[in-house]
């Protein structure tokens, strides 16, 4: 495949990603896994320069483009592609003309710098920091807490560095193949940010007690969990996860059955009629996680086109969303329990000030200072960034229930 055939093939798959901005459709890593799935002709070399191609330019620019050639004309005024390469060839762009729109490049724009304006802009490295949140992610990993597990990544994963800070995790090499792993395959280990290990950490959950992972998703923060309430590698106690997304909760199964917890509790609930099925954990919770949905700006460096989705009407239907459910969650928590609330962004409006007003308005809460060696205290809670932590970005507090 020509030089010239790559770069309108990644143009192609531009415009598909702008139009799903625009139009709240799939994220662009489905659809460039649904391009290539139906071109199979393309060679491995050749996907991965387009891939790279592709994921370089929505990097490149702030505002969401018109098209993919105006995104592309980007790469090609930052000087990352070859103006030649604009032929006008059977399978090559056509020639540029001296008049024809294009994208700014742009890490952020201003009003989306004006968004991080209260948290990241606090910091001494501003730049440092904008730039990190759409550098790329690292491929971390988290293992069982079992000194035999332990030992074994030591002997067969040497690839498996210790992340400092992190509790049984383990950074790899970006691109290391460890979904075909035996450590994998047998349940030692499971795909997680540093960043959301950590906060599966605070909940400090225990045998015994009664969790409940309120937006579960495919159950990352729950399977931390469960290893933390096990015993003798039995899961000890009743730890159910919830979530409206019947999809993503249907993949818990086989990863609790491949880790040895087949005993988690799924339930699959109506948005705002979730007391339909969880009534009977009404005050009977030790600990409730609210991983909220949110604008997950914290997670750019994985789906970087999300800064084009941003709106402030967007914002303000997961902000009210976030504060229903950390409503939701307190009729759930008994008398000494605690609220762990989370969400992958970096935007006050979804931190500090959800938990600022949900202590306003539940005077039965109070926050609780949590002890890590990872992030930064902020407010009622603590912020994890790209740039400061080397993980995704997150803001999470622990509130605990007066009794």
């Amino acid at each position: 495949m020509k030089d010239s055939g790559r770069v309108q093939a990644a143009i192609d798959l531009l415009h598909e990603v702008v139009l799903a901005a625009k139009n709240n459709g799939a994220a662009a890593e489905r659809i460039i896994a649904s391009y290539f799935k139906t071109r199979r002709f393309i060679g491995s070399k050749d996907r991965r320069y387009i891939r790279d191609l592709v994921w370089d330019c929505i990097r490149l620019i702030g505002e969401r483009p018109v098209s993919g050639r105006a995104a592309m004309l980007a790469m090609v005024d930052a000087g990352h592609v070859d103006a030649a390469l604009f032929d006008g060839s059977e399978y090559g762009p056509a020639v540029i003309k001296d008049i024809e729109e294009r994208a700014a490049p742009s890490i952020l724009s201003a009003g989306l710098r004006q968004y991080f304006a209260s948290i990241i802009l606090q910091s001494d490295n501003v730049e440092e920091e904008l730039s990190a949140l759409l550098g790329r992610a690292s491929l971390d990993i988290r293992a069982k807490n079992d000194a035999v597990i332990a030992q074994k990544i030591t002997e067969n994963l040497e690839q498996a560095a210790p992340i400092h800070n992190v509790p049984n995790g383990y950074r790899l090499d970006n691109g290391f193949n460890i979904i075909d792993h035996d450590l994998y395959k047998n349940g030692m280990v499971e795909v997680q940010d540093a960043g959301s290990q950590m906060i599966a950490h605070a909940a400090n959950a225990r045998p015994g007690m009664t969790v409940l992972d309120l937006c579960a998703g495919a159950g990352g923060k729950t399977l931390a969990m469960a290893d933390a309430m096990s015993e003798g590698g039995l899961l000890k106690g009743r730890l159910i996860a919830a979530d409206t997304n019947r999809a993503r909760l249907q993949q818990i199964p086989d990863r609790a059955a491949r880790a040895g917890y087949e005993n988690i509790e799924q339930r699959l609930i109506n948005p705002r009629r979730e007391l339909e099925i969880l009534g009977d954990l009404t005050g009977a919770c030790d600990i409730v996680m609210v991983d909220a949905p949110c604008s997950g700006t914290g997670t750019w460096r994985r789906q970087p086109e999300g800064r084009w989705r941003l709106t402030p009407k967007i914002l303000s239907q997961l902000t009210d969303l976030q504060f229903y459910l950390l409503r939701l969650a307190a009729t759930l928590v008994k008398p000494g329990g605690a609220i762990i609330y989370a969400t992958c962004s970096l935007l006050e409006d979804e931190g500090g000030k959800q938990i600022e007003g949900f202590l306003q308005s539940n005077k039965n809460f109070l926050p609780e200072k949590i002890d890590a060696a990872l992030g930064r205290p902020h407010l009622n809670g603590r912020i994890l960034t790209p740039f400061h932590d080397a993980c995704d970005g997150f803001f999470y507090s622990r509130l605990r229930h007066k009794g």
